[in-house]
């Protein structure tokens, strides 16, 4: 403990070391890749837990600590063990993500470098007195844990997007961000630009659950995670010594098959067998399609709204087996459930030219619709965008409530 004022509450009072980065991410790590770990910014000092600094009392520090418990449960353990996705969530995970971005602009502050005030406060007054928020468009993409088919930009993909700690504030192509990066999750929001090219990543704060579908199409965003990735290790490289890195092959060889049978050995593994090949902006639109996940490019597909997707005996029977939700009474609570995610969605559906046969919908408006969306970089919604019931009538009602039932197998 030590006397200071708490950065959050700002009463003087006696100070918790906090973590900006939860500690239950630094155990991860441990338990996946080994006792010890290294920082970047100094690889010759192995360390057993991450970056911490006086800067709350306690009371806000148990706060932040409920927050990172319920996404250590609900999300944290079950991407990475289970690789789950479609996850449902409430007001915790904007919450914690908040949590987490706050504390790095705090870092910010603290420095002396910019902090994006107006956001800082605003979350600040939102964490300490949960008022209003204004700042509230915040995303988290999901990570895979394989990167390249074939080949990848740099020999430090793997390592980077599946395991590294990273958070700052970038400047990517004219816009800026404050992100962090740990495990195979990447939170982030906008302190400063206009274009909206994320799909799937944006957090509400309500229940809600996320899609099928994420990714971002911005090619310069992915161009300087990919770049960070390379930098950070090779900064690494350079500065380790000799000593140190005996030490890291001697840790291995003691016991090699438990280390590359790790989450870290199976990351280094991929790094070492892929080919390096550069990384191409392609600036043309991509995206996957919301009934079947096939890749598409501008200006392949169509744009339907909630309501004409709901409206298709065909969507339900495809999407409850394909999501084995059974087709009799056995899985008809799942089924509900599922219903109610998906006619919640008050975000466009883009279909491909193949699953589009399973709509009855005027297809001219919806190719307009997607031409629209595409020319606008995914920053575009056609009208009745809103409440399915408000264009449903009661006799669609029934018989959606009927499909739901019993899924007609042909």
């Amino acid at each position: 403990m030590k006397q200071g004022t708490c950065h959050l509450c700002d009463k003087n009072t006696d100070l918790a070391k906090s973590h900006i980065i939860p500690k239950f991410v630094f155990r991860w790590m441990k338990n996946t890749g080994g006792k010890y770990f290294r920082s970047p910014l100094n690889p010759n000092r192995r360390i057993q837990d991450g970056e911490k600094n006086y800067l709350f009392c306690f009371d806000c520090e148990q706060k932040f600590s409920s927050y990172e418990k319920w996404f250590a449960n609900n999300i944290f353990f079950q991407h990475l063990n289970n690789d789950q996705r479609f996850l449902n969530y409430d007001e915790n995970l904007g919450n914690f993500i908040i949590s987490i971005l706050w504390r790095r602009l705090l870092i910010s502050k603290i420095n002396a470098e910019n902090y994006y005030e107006d956001v800082f406060y605003d979350w600040k007054s939102y964490l300490d007195k949960n008022k209003p928020l204004k700042f509230n468009d915040i995303h988290m993409l999901f990570l895979g844990n394989k990167w390249g088919k074939q080949a990848q930009p740099n020999e430090f993909v793997h390592r980077y997007f599946n395991r590294a700690v990273d958070t700052n504030i970038a400047e990517i192509d004219g816009e800026t961000f404050v992100f962090a990066k740990f495990a195979r999750f990447l939170l982030f929001t906008k302190l400063k630009g206009e274009t909206n090219n994320f799909r799937g990543t944006q957090v509400l704060f309500k229940k809600s659950r996320f899609p099928f579908v994420q990714y971002i199409d911005n090619g310069k965003f992915f161009l300087f995670f990919l770049d960070r990735a390379e930098k950070i290790y090779q900064l690494a490289l350079s500065e380790i010594s000799i000593k140190e890195q005996e030490k890291i092959v001697t840790e291995i060889s003691n016991k090699p098959q438990e280390f590359w049978k790790s989450d870290a050995g199976k990351s280094v593994a991929l790094d070492l067998d892929s080919n390096i090949a550069p990384f191409e902006i392609d600036n043309h639109m991509k995206y996957l399609c919301d009934c079947c996940l096939s890749s598409m490019e501008e200006p392949d597909g169509y744009l339907l709204r909630t309501f004409e997707v709901i409206q298709s005996a065909y969507y339900w029977g495809f999407a409850f087996q394909r999501n084995e939700l059974g087709l009799d009474k056995d899985g008809l609570d799942r089924r509900i459930e599922y219903f109610k995610e998906i006619s919640s969605s008050p975000t466009p559906w883009i279909i491909c030219d193949k699953c589009i046969s399973m709509f009855d919908i005027d297809r001219i408006e919806s190719k307009s619709f997607m031409n629209r969306w595409i020319s606008l970089k995914g920053n575009f919604e056609p009208s009745k965008c809103d409440d399915f019931r408000n264009y449903v009538d009661d006799a669609m009602m029934k018989r959606i409530s009927e499909i739901i039932v019993t899924v007609n197998k042909n």
